[in-house]
């Protein structure tokens, strides 16, 4: 019996390499995807993984789109809503409906002034934080087809790829707030916001945004006690149908239990709970996420608890992190039957045991 080091992850990282030998080829940045008009909105999205398809990643250094193709790559996308599986729309006219809610959300954001709001009547497509796009039938599981995402990051690295962190440099270090309009945002197939300020909590209204495929939150770390997301997961989280995945990162402010409703998200694909306030217990009936592929719990507030075998339930993941979980005792003695994995991190726990 052998106490696993604070770095296992990095030995099964190589081990999966060596077994499974990456082929690369380097090429200039490709043609847009069919359906693709805007290069600078795609880059934007190909920077995050719920977007990446999963036979490719964008080389994060380039800004001139180089791309790296990886046969058997780690590093893969998460792949819940890749961008080759929807186009984007020059006039969505299902997304029109939303421009009076979704003007006044951004207004009270300090994303848009006064005079925005004839670009929302006429065509919200045009703002350059909103992409319209259709989803390919299939991508879109028996729901909606067309949509929007709004996506939001102030992160200078993008600059040369958008338009949007200027935007939001510009307009300082104002929160995003969640007033009854962003409730009233139906269309909105995506909600992204990285490494923004964000101010007040989640409202159980959240369940009316029932077009919602991927929420991604993660706060910005320079922000003030009062521009952090507070309270919990709102209850209502587990009554939107369609949602695939959910990240929330860099949340120090939230607090209370993950709802039992949330196991109720029978399209979850990707579950990301890293370094929030949250209390974060893994429970028995995880396994109900048949189609989960991406699972990483990391650093959140919790309390000892043996490895969760739930998770052996869980057939599909390709990626499982638990990175400062307080686990304790053995692995389990099946954990090589998740033969998916590309990568497991179980690292800064006091798990006893071998790798398979």
């Amino acid at each position: 019996m052998v106490i696993l080091p604070s770095v296992v992850f990095i030995s099964l990282f190589f081990s999966l390499v060596a077994r499974a030998p990456v082929r690369t080829s380097w090429s200039a940045s490709p043609p847009l995807p069919p359906g693709w008009r805007d290069p600078r909105r795609l880059k934007l999205l190909r920077r995050f993984a719920a977007f990446f398809v999963d036979d490719r990643y964008f080389f994060p250094e380039s800004d001139d789109g180089l791309w790296l193709q990886a046969d058997e790559g780690l590093n893969r996308g998460d792949n819940i809503l890749p961008y080759t599986e929807m186009e984007e729309l020059e006039r969505c006219d299902s997304c029109q409906e939303d421009a009076a809610a979704l003007f006044e959300w951004s207004h009270e954001s300090g994303l848009v002034d006064d005079d925005s709001i004839f670009t929302f009547e006429t065509n919200l497509c045009v703002v350059p934080f909103i992409t319209c796009v259709r989803l390919t039938e299939v991508l879109a599981d028996g729901g909606p087809r067309e949509g929007y995402m709004v996506v939001l990051t102030p992160d200078d690295n993008f600059m040369a790829l958008s338009d949007v962190p200027q935007i939001l440099w510009r307009r300082g270090q104002k929160p995003l707030v969640f007033s009854p309009s962003f409730y009233r945002l139906r269309h909105m197939a995506c909600f992204l916001a990285h490494n923004m300020p964000m101010q007040g909590s989640l409202g159980d209204d959240i369940a009316k945004l029932t077009s919602l495929r991927v929420i991604y939150m993660l706060g910005a770390e320079n922000s003030t006690t009062m521009d952090k997301l507070e309270g919990p997961l709102p209850a209502t989280i587990g009554e939107l149908p369609y949602l695939k995945g959910l990240y929330m990162i860099l949340m120090p402010s939230m607090s209370g239990v993950i709802p039992p409703s949330l196991f109720s998200l029978s399209r979850l694909e990707a579950l990301q709970l890293s370094n929030t306030g949250l209390s974060v217990s893994i429970p028995g009936y995880i396994g109900r996420f048949q189609r989960l592929r991406v699972l990483v719990i990391n650093s959140n507030n919790r309390w000892e608890q043996g490895f969760p075998v739930s998770v052996m339930s869980c057939r599909n993941l390709t990626r499982l992190s638990l990175r400062g979980h307080a686990l304790v005792g053995p692995l389990p003695d099946n954990l090589g039957a998740l033969s998916r994995l590309d990568w497991l991190d179980l690292s800064d726990n006091k798990l006893s045991g071998e790798l398979p």
